[in-house]
């Protein structure tokens, strides 16, 4: 059987109802991957279906211990089977819970850490060039601000990195 990619860059079928009946099967097989999706990150699992996928080391923060064993693993969920009118009530049921919860809007440090780089980079164009006018030109005040913008990229770089990671522990 070819695989997927292969599938694809496949240039002649024998028929239209080849391709019709290809790509149904993907059609199929995607949304089946979806439900199986939602309905495990709804909770609804069959606990006597799951199982423990063993690693060698751990790979991510989804790892867990098995003293017995003495290995990392992962815990692989099936889902429920559910027809496909219990899946559609599961959804609407799960939508108007969604609908219902408010989204937290930015991150609270990262942000913050964006506003004191923003801040602190307005600041010292403005005193520049309060200086540049009560003082004139001086050649190591052009050579302090130039070197305080690499610092302020870094700060604003930072406050993505920092709300990158909220966002990654949010979830």
């Amino acid at each position: 059987m070819e695989t997927e990619d292969e599938d694809i860059k496949r240039i002649g079928y024998t028929s239209a109802q080849e391709f019709i009946d290809i790509m149904e099967e993907k059609r199929k097989k995607k949304e089946l991957e979806i439900k199986n999706k939602v309905l495990i990150h709804l909770g609804l699992v069959d606990k006597e279906k799951s199982y423990r996928e063993y690693l060698p080391y751990w790979q991510n923060n989804d790892c867990k211990w098995d003293e017995g064993a003495c290995k990392y693993y992962i815990e692989r969920n099936v889902p429920l089977e559910v027809t496909d009118e219990e899946y559609m009530k599961i959804v609407e049921y799960a939508e108007e819970e969604i609908e219902e919860e408010k989204p937290k809007k930015g991150t609270k440090w990262g942000t913050a850490i964006e506003v004191i780089a923003w801040i602190g980079m307005i600041c010292i164009i403005i005193s520049s060039i309060i200086s540049f006018v009560n003082n004139g030109f001086r050649w190591a005040e052009l050579v302090w601000i130039i070197s305080i913008v690499p610092s302020f990229c870094l700060l604003v770089g930072f406050s993505k990195i920092v709300s990158a990671a909220e966002k990654y522990l949010r979830n």
